[in-house]
């Protein structure tokens, strides 16, 4: 363990206003699929990143609703799941999504 080394690190930049009320906190399990590691931030945006170099690949903002986070005793997304399945079974192709488990429910295909 004493030679390991940091390679990277990622600030999602999800950070409480400061004229907020709502308690933030940042406890989430990366998620690593393929080449990607997902996180999700206190306010339910979904990031994947490279897992090799740490840059930002794309980000999800669902623009959660401000006064529904503050209904909640702390704002976290604790993570993200991930499935894979065949579209049917004559099908070679496969479908496959990150679920993220928000009030919302939402799919991300």
């Amino acid at each position: 363990m004493a030679q390991l080394e940091i390679a990277w690190h990622h600030r999602h930049g999800d950070v409480k206003a400061p004229d907020s009320n709502i308690t933030y906190a940042t406890q989430n399990t990366p998620l690593k699929v393929g080449e990607l590691v997902y996180i999700c931030t206190p306010t339910q945006q979904v990031v994947a990143l490279e897992a090799s170099t740490g840059r930002e690949r794309w980000r999800f903002n669902p623009e959660t609703d401000p006064v529904a986070l503050s209904r909640a005793a702390a704002s976290v997304c604790r993570g993200v799941s991930y499935h894979e399945a065949p579209i049917a079974a004559e099908s070679p192709s496969a479908f496959s999504g990150l679920w993220q488990t928000d009030v919302s429910a939402r799919w991300m295909p």
